[in-house]
Parts: structure tokens; C-alpha cells; sequence
């Protein structure tokens, strides 16, 4: 029953927004109809009426919605190209308002999908410990740790792959960076110290591990 009244709902607020577009036909209304068409499932239409935003307006949450919907239809290239876009414009709006928190965790997503983990995880830093309404707090907490699992693979990769320890001052350089910008994961600390100790720079893989032990703690 809680389905139907839900199908119900979506199907009622569609024809509103088709009412709205007809009465006033600008890009927030026709916005506001793709959006009503991805929930229902109508991705076609949805496009469709994305697009049409953009055309009257380019703006960032038509671009995202648009990159998300190709990407769920696995068409990663057009996804890619609209995630471009709406990062574009995310920039120029942050100029704007540095601490607009949903536009901060867009232009994160819209790196990580562009396969920039490094700076998605550096554009989430300034609201890490902000108060966030419940649903952004999760969504930037699933973000943030997707991303955390793309940077310990890559690390440990390069890791694996420098058996002769070539390459250890860049990945001491990375972690060090990494901790700058999201103080709040401990395991950074410990690959940090093991490298270090393999350095043998030891009073420093010391303070780095008390460091990390210290952030399991709170």
C-alpha cells in the first residue's frame, strides 16, 4: 500500500509540474519536471526535459541529474561529458558562496566520477566537521568514503608495484597530503608510519601513529 501511495504521489506532483511548465515554461520549471520524470522512472522524458532547462539556462543540478541518468544507463561517455559541464558551473558558483554545502558535495561527486579522487577529497575538507542537514550528512559520508577506498587502493598498488622502495618519499608525500585534507581517517596515519619506519625516519613514524591512535580515540 505505502508503494501505490507513493506511485500515487509522484504520478499527482508530475502532473503539477507539467501544469507548472505549461503555465510558466522557464528552466526551474522544466527542471523541476525531469526531475519528476527521473523519480517515476521516465528517463527519456526526463532528459528531454533537462535539456530543455539547460537550453532556456545552464545549470549545474540539470548537468548532474543528466550525468546520473547516463551513467544508470551506462552510457558512461555523455555521463561524463554532462558531470564536465555541471563541475564547470559548481566552480564558478563556489566563488560565489565558498560555503554553499550541497553545491560543495556536488562538485565532489562530479570530480569523483571525472576520476579525480584527490580533489573531490580536497573540495569535501571544508565541511568534514560542518553541521549538515541529515540527508546531505549521509550522502557526503558515503561520497567521502568511496572515495577514502579509491585512494588506500591506489596507494597500496603503488605500494605493491615499487617492491624496491623507489617510489616511498612520493607515497609519504601523498598520505601526508591526504591527511591534511581529511584528518578524520585513521588508516592514513598507519600506512603514513609504516612507510616512515621503512624510511627509518622513526621519532616521526612515532608522532604520526600517536597522531592516528589519537583520531581513533575521539
Amino acid at each position: 500500500q505505502h508503494t501505490m501511495e507513493t506511485i500515487e504521489k509522484n504520478e499527482l506532483y508530475l502532473e503539477l509540474t507539467k501544469k507548472k511548465v505549461q503555465e510558466d515554461p522557464t528552466f526551474k520549471s522544466y527542471y523541476e519536471l525531469g526531475i519528476q520524470h527521473k523519480e517515476i522512472g521516465n528517463l527519456k522524458e526526463s532528459i528531454i526535459a533537462l535539456k530543455k532547462s539547460n537550453a532556456l539556462k545552464k545549470n549545474y543540478l540539470s548537468f548532474y541529474n543528466l550525468g546520473v541518468i547516463y551513467g544508470g544507463l551506462q552510457d558512461y561517455s555523455d555521463a561524463l561529458k554532462q558531470y564536465q559541464k555541471a563541475l564547470s558551473l559548481l566552480e564558478e558558483a563556489l566563488l560565489l558562496d565558498k560555503i554553499h554545502h550541497e553545491a560543495i558535495y556536488l562538485k565532489a561527486f562530479c570530480q569523483e566520477e571525472l576520476n579525480q579522487p584527490f580533489n573531490a577529497l580536497r573540495t569535501l575538507s571544508p565541511i568534514q566537521n560542518a553541521v549538515l542537514n541529515p540527508q546531505l550528512k549521509t550522502r557526503v559520508e558515503s561520497l567521502r568514503n568511496n572515495i577514502r577506498q579509491i585512494m588506500m587502493i591506489e596507494i597500496l598498488l603503488m605500494s605493491l608495484m615499487d617492491p624496491k622502495g623507489t617510489k616511498r618519499y612520493q607515497i609519504i608525500n601523498q598520505l601526508e597530503e591526504l591527511i591534511q585534507i581529511d584528518q578524520n581517517f585513521d588508516i592514513y596515519y598507519y600506512l603514513l608510519g609504516v612507510n616512515l619506519v621503512k624510511s627509518g625516519k622513526y621519532d616521526r613514524a612515532l608522532q604520526v601513529v600517536t597522531k592516528g591512535l589519537d583520531v581513533v580515540s575521539h
